[in-house]
């Protein structure tokens, strides 16, 4: 019986110089004497332009994160900044999960954690609007995650997160990290805008 052969897909490796440098062509600027320090401003504001978008998490997977934190009965959690709980600066809380709901190992009756706003936050006081029992209501303002009622959440909690993205190098590949559909997508992006801007002189 004969094998069957795989084919191997070969992704085209982009750096970051690469992805710059297209979006300068594009816009007739090929060398940089112009568009240079945009082009790249551009480029980080694209990727997360992007990833705060409708844009599948599959296209930035280096952004999409997952992080075990103890709750312990807090009801704030700081997600930004120098005493953060994270590994990463956020740029968006995706979700809440209580672990024991991954883990199937119940040993307290696992709560399901809603986002909310501060409008609904603001109306808590109502009884029709407090959450059941085994729920937490989660919203997020400035660099902390606040939590209600305060002190149900006791074990751990999986936060899932899109992290701002790194200070890239010119040699850094960037398909280690994101999609070549996504990085297209992000220098459509920063050509749209710069063309704006040049529409604008």
């Amino acid at each position: 019986m004969g094998v069957i052969g795989t084919a191997e897909i070969v992704v085209k490796a982009l750096t970051f110089d690469q992805v710059k440098s297209e979006v300068l062509t594009r816009v007739n600027d090929p060398l940089g004497d112009t568009y240079s320090d945009r082009a790249k401003e551009l480029v980080y504001e694209g990727i997360c332009a992007l990833a705060l978008g409708d844009y599948s998490r599959d296209g930035y997977p280096i952004l999409a994160k997952t992080e075990t934190y103890g709750a312990g009965g807090d009801h704030q959690i700081q997600i930004n900044g120098a005493s953060s709980v994270l590994s990463n600066p956020v740029l968006r809380i995706v979700g809440v999960v209580d672990e024991q709901l991954i883990s199937a190992q119940f040993d307290t009756t696992p709560y399901r954690f809603i986002p909310i706003d501060s409008a609904k936050y603001n109306r808590l006081h109502y009884e029709d609007e407090r959450p059941f029992d085994d729920e937490i209501y989660y919203y997020r303002e400035g660099d902390f995650l606040y939590l209600y009622p305060y002190g149900r959440a006791a074990g751990n909690v999986l936060i899932s997160y899109i992290a701002s993205p790194d200070d890239y190098g010119d040699d850094d590949i960037m398909t280690d990290g994101y999609s070549l559909d996504f990085l297209y997508k992000v220098i459509d992006y920063s050509v749209g805008r710069i063309r704006e801007e040049q529409a604008g002189e």
